[in-house]
């Protein structure tokens, strides 16, 4: 018993010189650490209180922005959104450059909204989301003006099956094909889009509209009129003949031309009287 004790003894002071030894080589370290831990998280918290401040101004500069849009103030929401797209935060950055090419959109500067929103959709970094819809806005500003083969290369990636944006793709692609005259693509567009489960009902209803659009026949262009096709009834009484009217004009003598002739027996007659 005295033995087991002294054992266990022995064990115990054992493990206290271990604790020891290891605590002056490593105690400082073990102190360092907590301390950073404690400095990471406190100062974690005081950015995430720093980043949430600035987010709320940014929010309010953004929303001032809108309203001063709204009540015909554009130079003073355009210079605000400006700085919000050069120094705001990240996120609001995104969306004052999209405000600013939604303004310049709606003022008719229609090239450099279409440029604003290539510029959108070619950012480096940028969630995908908003890249895909900067492409959406700008194929619609284009879709009275671009080519077939340009809007294909704009909605191209956009109009397959796992896309968001498909419905509005298709629909934007569709009608530039029926505009550019490509009956073939336009129809295969709109059933495509009739085929698709997830379209909404008012696009199904514009589909099935351009589909029977394209589907009645366009009637041809009457021909012009020429003159051989005038009718004689049509054609004006200035075609008489100078023969005709010469003679109208020899058969009537005019009057002074019969008082003429019918003084000259008088004439005769009084000079027989004056022999």
């Amino acid at each position: 018993m005295v033995e087991g004790d002294v054992f266990r003894e022995v064990e115990q002071e054992m493990r206290r010189e271990k604790a020891t030894v290891f605590w002056q080589r490593y105690g400082i370290l073990i102190v360092g650490a907590a301390i950073g831990i404690v400095a990471g998280v406190a100062g974690w918290q005081a950015y995430q209180a720093y980043a949430l401040t600035q987010a709320s101004e940014a929010g309010a500069k953004f929303e001032g922005a809108v309203v001063a849009s709204e009540d015909g103030k554009a130079d003073d929401a355009r210079k605000t959104l400006e700085a919000l797209a050069k120094d705001g935060p990240s996120g609001y950055q995104a969306l004052a450059r999209f405000r600013l090419a939604g303004e310049l959109a709606q003022a008719g500067k229609t090239a450099e909204a279409v440029a604003a929103y290539d510029a959108l959709a070619k950012a480096e970094g940028a969630d995908s989301s908003l890249v895909n819809f900067a492409k959406v806005r700008a194929a619609l500003l284009r879709v009275d003006e671009a080519t077939f083969e340009e809007m294909t290369t704009r909605l191209g990636g956009l109009t397959g099956g796992d896309s968001s944006w498909r419905h509005s793709a298709r629909e934007t692609l569709g009608l530039t094909a029926y505009r550019v005259g490509k009956t073939e693509e336009a129809t295969r567009i709109f059933n495509e889009i009739l085929a698709d489960n997830g379209a909404s009902s008012a696009l199904r209803q514009r589909a099935q509209a351009m589909l029977t659009l394209l589907a009645t026949p366009t009637p041809a262009p009457a021909a012009p009129k020429t003159e051989a096709s005038t009718p004689d009834a049509e054609k004006p009484e200035t075609d008489a003949t100078p023969e005709a009217t010469n003679t109208d004009a020899s058969a009537q003598p005019t009057g002074g031309e019969e008082t003429t002739g019918a003084a000259k027996p008088a004439d005769e007659n009084a000079a027989g009287a004056d022999q």
